[in-house]
């Protein structure tokens, strides 16, 4: 779900911005790059740091911080479609990619820690190829529905199942992150 939201934002949000506040193209498209990408790259950094400093003290901590991104960046996923100023699309904008940073971040790493090492390559695989057939869903989907339904009622469905989806995940982390980790992670590496 966090795929739909982000890849939404990244193939429609220059058109969005461009139909909406009739910027040029050339402006539109920096806009809505410049915002979400250095954002992102802060909120990775950020996101990274703070879950390589947690998972010291709770085993799980990776994925707790992936998840406060996942439910943090859901609503300024939202937002920056449905606010009506230019200069609040890029604070929400902002705020999406810094929280979207801390998933980004973490996602791999999180997923390695309940991840047997020899398995790491097909755990990648799969988080590749969910995130990409649901990213690229979405941006079909918004493409094909953008006159009817819109692009701004379908990334709040994206953002309504994202928070959905951290909120899952929190609990079956909280559930257990421990057994999995035991059971797939450490008794694989000691016995490869």
């Amino acid at each position: 779900m966090f795929c739909a939201m982000l890849w939404m934002l990244y193939a429609w949000l220059p058109n969005y911005i461009y139909e909406r506040y009739h910027l040029s193209m050339t402006e539109s498209g920096l806009t809505a790059t410049l915002f979400l990408q250095v954002s992102s790259g802060i909120g990775v950094l950020t996101g990274g740091a703070l879950a390589d400093w947690m998972v010291k003290r709770i085993r799980a901590g990776r994925y707790y911080i992936s998840c406060a991104g996942l439910l943090l960046c859901a609503p300024f996923g939202y937002l920056t479609l449905a606010v009506s100023s230019i200069a609040a699309l890029k604070i929400c904008a902002a705020g999406f990619g810094f929280f979207a940073g801390f998933m980004m971040g973490n996602n791999f790493a999180s997923a390695y820690d309940v991840t047997a090492q020899r398995n790491y390559g097909f755990a990648a695989g799969w988080i590749n190829l969910i995130g990409g057939v649901g990213g690229a869903c979405a941006t079909f989907l918004a493409g094909f529905w953008k006159q009817s339904v819109g692009v701004t009622t379908m990334m709040g469905w994206a953002a309504a199942a994202t928070a959905c989806t951290a909120a899952w995940q929190l609990w079956v982390v909280a559930v257990h992150f421990e057994k999995d980790r035991d059971r797939f992670c450490d008794a694989a590496n000691k016995n490869p």
